[in-house]
């Protein structure tokens, strides 16, 4: 197979803004307990062949687009470009000035971009449809034979593994999608913190990171716009994003789209988040990972990447999908 083989879930330029000054990462890879590095941000954040599609796909997307291969690692490379500029532009000012009204739209389409296309995206999307569609698929017999007790019929729905790049790429090439996610980012409270102490920010193979504050009948409330929720989004070894809900941290609106410095407690918070949140791996500019491997210890089920993260629960009248952090 010709192409680009490594393709970065995360983008190299976001990547570079967490190496040293040799322009190295070192890394933590929790399903297996191991430090590694110092490595190149082109080995990190990727893996073999993760945009391609399927052939039959691809003859499709040949003769809608012109493009003959990897359209969806061309079509991010672009991206990437526009989002490095984003961030150059912001990170350059943000200390010294709030952000502008077009900078929080541009960066908010590029968290929302990050967000939806990593390997723990598409495992959502996986384990979603593999759970959500057999209650589909079982209340629609239940409609189509109703003299009949179809809860006796056991269903099973099959996918074909080589399509969930598409389906994924279904999701964030959708631009009503993407829109309606930048939008909801957009609309919380931004606050961008500076990290000045002894200790870097960790970043991840998914780094846009959520964080429920508030809960409805012992249920964590994590969707974007859920109450309660918190969004961070580290940008650099030395600033993060905040993004909060505006209900619950409204006392927080003052701060909206400015810089405040964030103390080494906060900065702990943030990397355990990051370690929690990720899919398999985190990075650091230093090999500082005593944290990493304490968080692990306390939250053990986090290091396998594969863990049950959707609940399924089905009444008379609805399918209720929980998403579990």
């Amino acid at each position: 197979m010709k192409g680009t083989k490594h393709q970065h879930v995360v983008a190299q330029s976001y990547l570079r803004r967490f190496a040293g000054a040799d322009g190295q990462v070192f890394g933590f890879d929790k399903s297996k307990q191991r430090v590694f590095g110092p490595t190149s941000v082109r080995n990190v954040a990727g893996e073999a062949f993760f945009y391609d599609f399927p052939p039959s796909v691809m003859k499709e997307v040949k003769a809608a687009t012109g493009v003959q291969a990897q359209f969806l690692e061309k079509t991010l490379a672009g991206a990437d470009a526009y989002g490095k500029t984003t961030l150059d532009e912001i990170l350059a000012s943000v200390e010294s000035r709030p952000i502008t009204n077009d900078q929080r739209t541009a960066l908010a389409m590029v968290v929302a971009l990050q967000f939806m296309r990593t390997a723990l995206s598409r495992e959502l999307v996986r384990e979603c449809l593999e759970k959500v569609t057999p209650h589909i698929v079982q209340d629609m017999l239940r409609q189509e034979f109703p003299d009949h007790n179809s809860d006796q019929v056991r269903v099973r729905v099959e996918f074909d593994p080589s399509t969930w790049a598409v389906q994924q790429a279904a999701l964030f090439l959708n631009e009503n999608v993407m829109v309606k996610i930048g939008t909801i980012l957009r609309s919380h409270i931004w606050i961008f913190g500076i990290n000045r102490s002894m200790q870097p920010l960790y970043t991840s193979d998914h780094p846009v990171a959520k964080n429920a504050h508030c809960r409805s009948g012992g249920i964590e409330l994590t969707g974007l716009l859920a109450p309660g929720i918190e969004i961070a989004f580290p940008l650099s070894s030395r600033c993060v994003l905040y993004m909060l809900e505006r209900t619950h941290f409204h006392r927080m609106a003052k701060r909206d789209g400015r810089a405040h410095l964030i103390d080494a407690y906060d900065v702990d918070r943030l990397n355990e988040l990051q370690v929690r949140r990720s899919f398999r791996q985190v990075y650091c500019e230093k090999n500082e990972f005593e944290q990493a491997i304490g968080v692990c210890k306390r939250f053990p089920e986090c290091c396998n990447p594969f863990h049950s993260r959707i609940e399924v629960r089905e009444s008379e009248s609805h399918i209720l999908t929980i998403f579990r952090e």
